[in-house]
């Protein structure tokens, strides 16, 4: 009996195949173990590579220089709008000094006053909470005014024409410009005026060539105004504006606009 039972389980024994061992042996985790370690070099690399196209591309659709890097102003726009369609757009200045592009903003221009009017923009910009609290440097702004939930701010460049459109009617004489409200002696305003645009072009300093031609009379050098270059789409920026667009004026504002000046 013992001999035919031991015969039995000796007929019965498994044996081991190559690639067939069992998988609970310490010897199957080892392996598993192993194979991971070859493809984690593989999958750090596909993480590594991926996260750099993504920041090539970003990069490619938000261009930026050494000098100037856009999205750290946090400005709302920058959010909400390509930047591709904020600054794409080649222009070339106006200048009638060298007669190559009529300058529509030129005292000579019949229509100079609406020229002007047409590029300005006196209404308050409505922010949202989450857009304040992504200002530089965490600065606070006013709530808006009445009912309206949100917060009040101005666009630099809207002002920046004020205050040029200012000192230009100030300059030539424009009757029609009234007193400046906020100021008791007009000079003050061009005053404020003058450092201000001043600390803007230090600020933004425009890195822009000028092509020079030679004046034999004068043997000297003459700058050409009629640069082309790449500007930002002022009317994008505008539309911005326009449709955040306050939807309650202050007493104040109510009051400059009967008067007809800012």
């Amino acid at each position: 009996m013992t001999t035919t039972s031991t015969k039995d389980s000796m007929a019965y024994q498994r044996i081991p195949e190559e690639g067939n061992d069992d998988l609970s042996s310490p010897q199957f985790k080892s392996t598993k173990y192993e194979a991971a370690l070859k493809i984690l070099p593989w999958i750090l690399f596909a993480i590594t590579t991926t996260a750099y196209l993504l920041s090539w591309y970003q990069h490619w659709r938000h261009p930026s220089s050494p000098c100037f890097d856009e999205t750290l102003l946090n400005a709302p726009i920058v959010w909400q709008e390509s930047l591709a369609l904020i600054q794409n757009l080649p222009e070339t200045y106006l200048s009638n000094i060298d007669g190559d592009a009529y300058d529509i903003y030129s005292m000579h221009n019949p229509d100079v006053e609406g020229a002007w009017e047409a590029v300005r923009y006196e209404h308050i910009t409505a922010i949202s909470a989450e857009e304040m609290a992504h200002l530089p440097g965490r600065r606070k702004t006013a709530e808006l005014y009445g009912q309206e939930e949100g917060y009040a701010v101005l666009l630099e460049v809207f002002h920046q024409i004020h205050c040029l459109d200012s000192i230009r009617k100030g300059y030539f004489g424009n009757a029609t410009h009234g007193p400046i409200r906020g100021f008791e002696d007009p000079r003050d305003h061009a005053d404020h005026c003058f450092s201000y645009l001043l600390q803007m072009i230090l600020c933004h300093a425009d890195v822009g060539v000028m092509t020079t031609r030679w004046i034999e009379s004068h043997q000297d050098f003459a700058a050409n105004f009629n640069v082309t270059r790449q500007c930002r789409n002022f009317d994008v920026i505008r539309q911005w504006s326009e449709g955040r667009k306050a939807k309650y004026d202050t007493p104040g504002q109510i009051a400059v606009q009967k008067e007809g000046h800012m």
